[in-house]
């Protein structure tokens, strides 16, 4: 099954929309990218693009908005594919067993072992949503929360940040690709 998606990519405004619509996505390769290495994008709700923007690049942002077809068999889902949580979990167990998981192992080390050292994952792109990743208390207009009971801590997160990283620069169909972001780069603003 596939479903196309609105997906959003933040950026250093480097004053050169032509530039970034003509060669983006453009790839991360912090090394302490969530994911490894790959070009992230911002799922379905733009409001996290502009947070990433607002605390990470100092207000100093673009966005970038493409489409891209989720086609269950192309990407490894940890949002939302139970299946796949389950084989992540395995992995996790079978490095344990191995002795290859410290206390300084993050996700984006297991995703590697997955791709690169026991080649199980061979997918386009992988889908998360870092829990907590937004601080509540530094950015709460960029909390969409809602309680299940009064006076309870448990909540429902009904934008939350979902992050893809795809592993092709065109993986899962990606098209569209363009500048939304100041809008006097956006082709489509009207004065």
């Amino acid at each position: 099954m596939s479903r196309k998606v609105s997906i959003f990519q933040t950026l250093e405004n480097r004053d050169n929309p032509d530039y970034v619509e003509y060669n983006g996505p453009f790839i991360c390769k912090w090394t302490n990218a969530w994911l490894g290495t790959g070009y992230y994008f911002w799922e379905a709700f733009v409001e996290n693009a502009h947070w990433w923007g607002k605390s990470h690049l100092n207000g100093n942002y673009m966005i970038c908005e493409a489409n891209c077809c989720l086609n269950e068999n192309e990407y490894f889902d940890l949002v939302g594919d139970t299946t796949h949580m389950k084989f992540f979990h395995e992995t996790v167990l079978e490095m344990k067993k191995q002795g290859l998981i410290n206390k300084k192992t993050t996700v984006s080390k297991i995703l590697q072992h997955m791709r690169d050292v026991s080649k199980v994952l061979k997918v386009d792109a992988v889908r998360a949503f870092g829990i907590h990743s937004i601080s509540e208390h530094l950015h709460p207009k960029n909390i969409f929360r809602m309680l299940f009971e009064p006076n309870k801590k448990q909540y429902l997160d009904f934008k939350p940040p979902i992050q893809i990283c795809f592993f092709k620069k065109s993986g899962l169909n990606m098209c569209g690709y363009r500048v939304i972001y100041p809008d006097e780069f956006n082709n489509n603003y009207v004065v």
